[in-house]
């Protein structure tokens, strides 16, 4: 790999994203913990040690491996790590870091691995991401311009053929 070359796009479950979503409630936690005195860098890598998709869970572990010992609150704020939030955060700065650009435009079609035949519906440049309408499915997304599956571009081919031409045999 050269100097160049775009790293791959942040991947959901990511370190970088779960630390994200671990900063975003830290000040939470450490309320919760009953003290500003508390090592914030401790309690961080137990909840990356820790982490798991839904509060309960993720009380569970921290329960386990740390000796927390959890109540409804810490389930909540558990509840809340927004890894989605953090994701859409991450790939916008891998955007922006690197120029990512989507090589599409709305109307084309593509193919990828779960939609053989898609529309482009949309596009959000902020996180090079496409929206997809499969063509079987139309009409279901018909009445919402815009509305549809969304994937990383990346993931996508364009059909040949499919910008108003026909295709020949």
């Amino acid at each position: 790999m050269n100097d160049t070359a775009i790293p791959t796009r942040p991947r959901y479950g990511s370190q970088e994203v779960r630390a994200l979503a671990i900063e975003a409630m830290l000040d939470d936690l450490i309320e919760w913990l009953d003290g500003s005195d508390i090592d914030r860098d401790r309690v961080s890598n137990q909840l990356a040690a820790s982490f798991e998709r839904n509060g309960y869970d993720f009380a569970r572990s921290l329960d386990r491996r740390h000796g927390w010992e959890p109540d409804a609150r810490l389930v909540e704020i558990l509840d809340n790590a927004d890894l989605s939030s953090a994701h859409r955060k991450v790939q916008s700065d891998w955007v922006k870091a690197y120029g990512v650009v989507v090589p599409f435009t709305v109307g084309d079609y593509v193919s990828t691995a779960s939609y053989p035949k898609a529309r482009i519906a949309a596009i959000w440049p902020a996180t090079a991401e496409i929206v997809l309408v499969p063509e079987r499915e139309k009409e279901r997304w018909s009445e919402q311009p815009g509305c549809g599956y969304v994937v990383a571009f990346e993931q996508a081919t364009a059909l040949v053929g499919t910008l108003g031409e026909e295709v020949s045999a």
